[in-house]
């Protein structure tokens, strides 16, 4: 193998490495509601809709979850930006989502038996609560899509 092949090879694998690397990053942390009140401010506007319907609606997907709440309705979107909820719901390229990972809403249902979440749109963002956790740190799509 020539110098020139080797450095090729060694390139391509170290950029798949890092794509891997991005692409896995988990988005979203948890903390306690006091907290992500101090943090992120008061609550503008909220959702609140069943745990367990909730939990079906992002079984729909694999690994992110993208939410928003505007004028009082919810809007949940999974990979790709594909509408999970409601169904017969369009929106434009441009709308903004909070994204989050899959795994990081997960987490937050189990660390509580309650039977209803709170989406929170707050000043900046928007925050899911079940019980005394929030989740939050989700990134804007977009421009940060998955």
């Amino acid at each position: 193998m020539t110098l020139k092949k080797f450095i090729f090879t060694l390139l391509l694998f170290s950029i798949l490495s890092f794509e891997g690397t991005v692409y896995s990053q988990t988005v979203g942390k948890i903390y306690s509601k006091t907290e992500a009140d101090s943090l992120f401010g008061k609550v503008i506007e909220s959702v609140q809709i069943k745990a367990d319907q909730f939990e079906s609606i992002i079984q729909q997907t694999n690994i992110y979850v993208m939410i928003r709440v505007l004028n009082g309705e919810l809007t949940v979107l999974g990979d790709g930006r594909n509408i999970l909820y409601p169904a017969a719901l369009s929106i434009e390229p441009e709308d903004v989502f909070l994204l989050y990972s899959k795994s990081k809403v997960e987490e937050l249902l189990g660390l509580s038996s309650g039977s209803a979440i709170n989406i929170e749109r707050r000043l900046g963002t928007t925050t899911i609560t079940s019980g005394i956790y929030t989740l939050e740190e989700g990134w804007p799509c977009p421009p940060y899509c998955r």
